[in-house]
């Protein structure tokens, strides 16, 4: 199996000509990064982190510039985001002087580089759950960031059409459809947690993911033309259950109210959905989320929990036994719908 690298390098080249079928997502995408900086209440320019930068098709870098003073561009992949800045700069010829803005750094947002990298084959039995959640526990990015000199904590963090594909990188580690199920609930989680982490108490954190597309189920996409057209296709793939596993827009409001991040996040607002182009064939269904940080939130734990631990609460919070392979739960339960 190729490594994390190696698979989102590949998605990357893919989709780096394709600048002006963003157009549209893009629009959307920077207008909702740019407008949290009204809802931080600081005086000074605030700093920005993009989680899975990537190509920096879904973003326009002159824009987020007049609101952020400084910018931390972080995804695997930092070749394609180097590149992606150069285009930029080409249709901006005043991004180069902002140079000294951006702070570009390679990371794995997964997690699952090194679980991976550790493997020869993977299979159901090569990696377990336990090991996923035990992985997920023993990662912080934020102390990672701090290692290669960059903050902690930022105003405004961002995750771009990103968690999707970290749910299917993790769901691809596993042949059975159950056992893949609760790896995607569980690398959802796992970026939430990483993205409230990294936010500044009193910051702003922005949610932005694709949940249906013309590929997977939702093929009238195509003949969207209208907002009612759009309500109403997103009422019928909502009520039908023909979105991705987990990311439903009521899926993610419910875990940031929910028990896991109800100390730490306040204010959590959703945006009405939108059209995503990525060719003439393929569109996606997106929406935005956008939460405050607490002033005061609990923070991490200087020990973190036991592998034992990590499970009873997993286990507690989903309702899922994950002792033995043969414990998973039945793939038909709703809450674990296929992409």
């Amino acid at each position: 199996m190729p490594s994390v690298v190696q698979s989102e390098s590949a998605l990357n080249r893919s989709t780096e000509t394709a600048w002006d079928y963003y157009a549209n997502h893009r629009a959307v995408t920077t207008s909702l990064v740019a407008s949290s900086r009204s809802l931080l209440g600081v005086a000074r320019k605030p700093t920005l982190c993009l989680l899975g930068s990537g190509n920096l098709n879904d973003v326009d870098l002159a824009q987020l510039c007049h609101e952020f003073a400084e910018l931390s561009l972080i995804d695997i992949d930092v070749t394609a985001v180097r590149n992606g800045l150069s285009r930029q700069q080409n249709r901006h010829p005043a991004l180069i002087d902002r140079l000294s803005t951006f702070k570009l750094l390679s990371a794995d947002l997964s997690g699952l580089d090194r679980l991976i990298a550790s493997q020869d084959t993977l299979t159901t039995s090569d990696i377990s759950v336990a090991m996923l959640i035990n992985a997920f526990g023993d990662f912080s990015l934020s102390t990672f960031l701090t290692s290669e000199g960059l903050p902690s904590r930022f105003h405004v963090v961002a995750s771009c059409s990103l968690i999707s594909q970290l749910i299917r990188q993790a769901r691809s580690l596993f042949s059975d459809v159950g056992v893949s199920n609760t790896a995607a609930i569980l690398m959802r989680d796992f970026h939430l947690r990483t993205l409230v982490d990294l936010v500044e108490p009193g910051g702003c954190g922005v949610l932005i993911t694709d949940f249906a597309g013309t590929s997977t189920g939702a093929p009238e996409l195509l003949h969207c033309e209208t907002p009612i057209q759009l309500a109403e296709m997103t009422e019928a793939i909502l009520r039908e259950k023909r979105y991705f596993l987990g990311l439903s827009p009521t899926d993610m409001y419910a875990s940031l109210v929910g028990p896991l991040f109800s100390d730490a996040c306040d204010s959590v607002e959703l945006t009405t959905p939108w059209c995503w182009d990525l060719g003439p064939e393929k569109r996606y269904l997106c929406y935005g989320l956008t939460f405050r940080k607490k002033l005061s939130s609990p923070t991490q734990s200087d020990s973190p929990p036991s592998l034992s631990d990590r499970l009873t609460e997993f286990m507690k919070r989903t309702g899922i036994p994950i002792t033995t392979s043969s414990d998973f739960h039945d793939a038909s339960d709703p809450r674990f719908r296929t992409e």
